[in-house]
């Protein structure tokens, strides 16, 4: 049967405004699902939108689109039904069935009560001590047993100013990527040019999961490797196939590269669609 979902959809703080628009698509093939879905989207600040969306196609699995404009690229997410629970299945109690649960339930009495917290205060009596002092000796405890060669502040500030050095330098790196996804106006995924003609796997066959895939124009990189432009990143799932589509431009020839620290970096040309 259909399913709902509801997420959040994050993007820039400056993407305000914006009218968007949904296209589902097949994990099996890379194929539309259905028409453009325009419904659903709340603004709800600081570049966030909401969507809800009660009728996924029963059994759908793949993942959406999400666009603005005629065709401008925003980002993607994976959809499956596990994602989702017909909470009406679950809802099978009655008022009388509640009444019976709670007639039969069997609440201690005090004297139970009383013997319980009793049994509780012997237990922490006995962990503390005969001699503990619940005023002093819990903050004794703290202070004697510090350790001896704690960081001094200026230690402590240096460190957070070397951390802060590396993670400006991160941002840098990153900040030349401005959309992971890419922004061309087709969606590329294993399946283009076949099916799982793109997916990641070893000599025999098995799926290599967490492969990075950096996409490049073929000329660009041709040229020069180490300036060429990246495009877009994916990344493969257990199955070697892609978690989430490279938006790129049709017509245009492009040269991924494959490559995980503990395997073998492959490069392979693809012509978009």
């Amino acid at each position: 049967m259909p399913y709902a979902l509801q997420t959040i959809i994050k993007l820039l703080p400056a993407d305000t405004g914006l009218a968007l628009k949904a296209q589902l698509v097949n994990g099996s093939d890379g194929s539309n699902n259905g028409a453009e879905i325009s419904t659903g989207f709340t603004e709800l600040g600081g570049g966030e939108y909401a969507w809800h969306h009660p009728s996924f196609p029963d059994g759908f699995r793949g993942y959406a689109l999400i666009i603005s404009g005629a065709s401008t690229f925003q980002t993607a997410f994976a959809v499956n039904p596990e994602d989702a629970e017909d909470i009406a299945g679950l809802n099978d109690l009655s008022a009388a069935d509640i009444d019976a649960r709670l007639l039969a339930y069997d609440a201690p009495t005090k004297a139970e009560l009383d013997a319980s917290t009793s049994s509780l205060s012997n237990s922490v009596n006995n962990l503390a001590g005969a001699g503990f002092n619940p005023v002093t000796d819990s903050l004794e405890q703290i202070r004697d047993n510090l350790p001896l060669n704690a960081p001094s502040a200026a230690q402590v500030r240096a460190e957070i100013d070397a951390n802060s050095t590396q993670l400006a330098a991160i941002k840098a790196k990153t900040d030349t990527i401005t959309n992971a996804g890419g922004d061309g106006d087709t969606a590329v995924n294993h399946n283009t040019g076949g099916v799982d003609n793109l997916r990641a796997a070893d000599a025999a066959g098995n799926g290599l999961d967490g492969v990075t895939l950096r996409a490049y124009l073929k000329t660009e990189f041709d040229a020069n490797a180490t300036t060429a432009t990246l495009r877009a990143t994916a990344v493969t799932g257990a199955d070697g196939r892609w978690t989430t589509p490279m938006m790129l431009d049709s017509g245009l020839v492009y040269t991924l590269i494959f490559s995980r620290p503990d395997l073998m970096t492959v490069a392979q040309e693809v012509t978009v669609p």
